[in-house]
């Protein structure tokens, strides 16, 4: 399969895993540290994929780059602007660390429709900004919003016109914010 060459792969693993208590990137789903899975199917997809967190010192044992959050503690949409000052890409396809059921088959759905628009939001049972593509068109709105304070993705994109939301099934973008979380998930799997 020929891996995609135009869009960046992006996990971004900065948040402070508050309600799982501890770093949810390493929990293990099936035996497995989460944080593998989304990197393995992040890595069948993509040409290109790096991590961007605000502890990069935590992640170097991964084999993909590890780039601190260039603004830290301004939530995802400090992770994006972070990774549109260090490419090229027209596009970046950004994903949560939080994603053990991540699938690169969705990720190709996903990118198919990206062609025409500035972003691909998916939706499930709410919109998924963390798996998502972003055109580069969006990164100075996006950094001028958040150096006003601003940090809300739902906000910034509100008033976009060229934006595509994708209808997805819930189970295919579960993330995991809770130890029940992952309790539940296991137990439905087995």
């Amino acid at each position: 399969m020929l891996k995609e060459e135009k869009i960046l792969g992006v996990i971004l693993a900065g948040g402070q895993s508050a309600r799982f208590g501890s770093n949810k990137a390493f929990a293990l789903y099936d035996g497995v540290p989460i944080i593998h899975r989304v990197l393995k199917a992040m890595q069948e997809v993509f040409a290109e994929t790096f991590l961007i967190t605000n502890t990069p010192e935590v992640y170097r044992h991964l084999p993909l780059p590890v780039y601190q959050d260039l603004l830290p503690q301004r939530g995802p949409m400090g992770g994006l602007v972070t990774a549109f000052s260090l490419t090229h890409k027209e596009k970046i396809f950004v994903v949560a660390c939080d994603l053990p059921l991540l699938d690169p088959a969705l990720i190709e759905c996903i990118l198919k429709e990206a062609q025409n628009f500035d972003a691909i939001i998916p939706v499930s049972e709410q919109e998924e900004y963390l798996m998502a593509v972003y055109s580069h068109t969006l990164f100075a709105g996006m950094r001028q919003q958040i150096l006003t304070g601003e940090r809300s993705l739902k906000k910034f994109l509100a008033g976009k016109p060229n934006i595509h939301r994708l209808n997805l099934h819930p189970h295919q973008s579960c993330n995991i914010n809770t130890p029940q979380d992952l309790a539940r998930l296991e137990a439905h799997a087995h």
